[in-house]
């Protein structure tokens, strides 16, 4: 609800300045992100529907911070066909955007979405997704309880926890983080192509 709260006032914003072909445009990417957010009702959906709801989301969210942050995507084709829980990356790059980029104020934010494949020591495929920020990171304290209750949010612990779930206790968020530089999160889960009896 607050992030559906802060574009509309963002949209109302531009409305009230006259700006209304960028107005316009936050409105058609609400729009779209709403509709792949809803649509199929399903909890699982591929690699590729996954990273064009978190495109429309960042192209939202380079709106509302008026271009304050650069988004990279970097995904290996083979990934795009395997499921992954809804809602698995966009709470992650809002996460980077709300308590990394925010915070800034000596450069420009940037963000980068990687997906690749592996093969673990037992031979079985994986799916490696990360989420990177050159935000203000964490120190070890505050990273080490980004997970836990201990933590003031929970959209990063609750996308451990699906994954735990759906996956198995051994698959979980890694998360990496370098004061001033930023933080990255790892998630590896199972490669496992997507198909309407999923």
């Amino acid at each position: 609800p607050h992030f559906m709260y802060n574009i509309l006032d963002s949209i109302k914003w531009m409305i009230l300045d006259e700006k209304t072909q960028e107005s316009a445009r936050m409105l058609n990417e609400l729009s779209r992100f709403m509709r792949l957010s809803f649509g199929k009702g399903t909890g699982i959906v591929t690699m590729a529907q996954e990273l064009e709801c978190l495109n429309a989301y960042v192209k939202l969210m380079q709106d509302r911070y008026d271009g304050a942050f650069t988004y990279n995507v970097d995904v290996e084709e083979d990934t795009l066909d395997n499921q992954i829980p809804k809602f698995t990356l966009q709470p992650l790059v809002e996460n980077a955007i709300d308590h990394g980029i925010d915070l800034l104020t000596d450069r420009k934010g940037v963000i980068t979405v990687e997906a690749k494949m592996q093969t673990d020591e037992e031979g079985k495929k994986l799916v490696c997704v990360t989420v990177s920020d050159n935000g203000v990171g964490m120190d070890k304290e505050t990273a080490q309880n980004f997970l836990t209750v201990q933590s003031k949010g929970y959209g990063a612990r609750n996308v451990n926890d699906r994954i735990r779930l759906y996956y198995g206790e051994s698959y979980h968020l890694e998360v990496q983080s370098i004061p001033d530089e930023g933080t990255t999160i790892t998630i590896k889960f199972p490669a496992k192509p997507y198909n309407t009896k999923n």
